[in-house]
C-alpha cells in the first residue's frame, strides 16, 4: 500500500476525500503524508506494513479483501478466474494496477455505504 501526499491529489479532492470521511467516520482524524513532520509515526508504519500484507496475502490467495471468503474457481498455480466469477470485482492502486478482490456481498455492501 503506497501513501497518499497531499500534493498528490487537488486540494479540493483532497478536502472532498477528508469531508466524506469524517462523514462515514465521526470523530476521526485524516493525516495525509507529510502533514507531520519526519513522516508516519513508527506504530502507525507498523499497521501500515501489516495491512499491506495481508492484503497482498488475500490478493494471491484469491480471498475477499473484506471478508476473507475464497473465490470460486481459484488456481492456485493460475491465480483469478478468466471470467471472474460472477459478482466477484476487483480494485486497483493508484498505478490502475488490480491489487484486491471483492466478492458479491462486499461490493454490493460497498456500494450501499458510498450512495448518497
Amino acid at each position: 500500500m503506497e501513501p497518499i501526499h497531499r500534493d498528490d491529489l487537488p486540494m479540493d479532492v483532497a478536502e472532498e476525500m477528508v469531508k466524506k470521511l469524517q462523514e462515514l467516520h465521526p470523530g476521526c482524524k485524516i493525516v495525509f503524508m507529510g502533514d507531520q513532520p519526519g513522516g508516519v509515526p513508527p506504530e502507525m508504519q507498523a499497521d501500515l506494513d501489516q495491512f499491506a500484507q495481508a492484503q497482498q496475502r488475500a490478493f494471491a490467495e484469491g480471498r475477499c479483501m473484506d471478508c476473507d471468503k475464497p473465490m470460486p474457481g481459484w488456481r492456485s498455480q493460475g491465480g483469478a478466474p478468466d471470467p471472474l466469477p460472477d459478482g466477484w470485482t476487483y480494485f486497483t492502486d493508484l498505478k490502475d494496477q488490480p491489487m484486491g478482490w471483492l466478492c458479491p456481498e462486499c461490493d454490493a455492501a460497498d456500494e450501499a455505504e458510498s450512495e448518497p
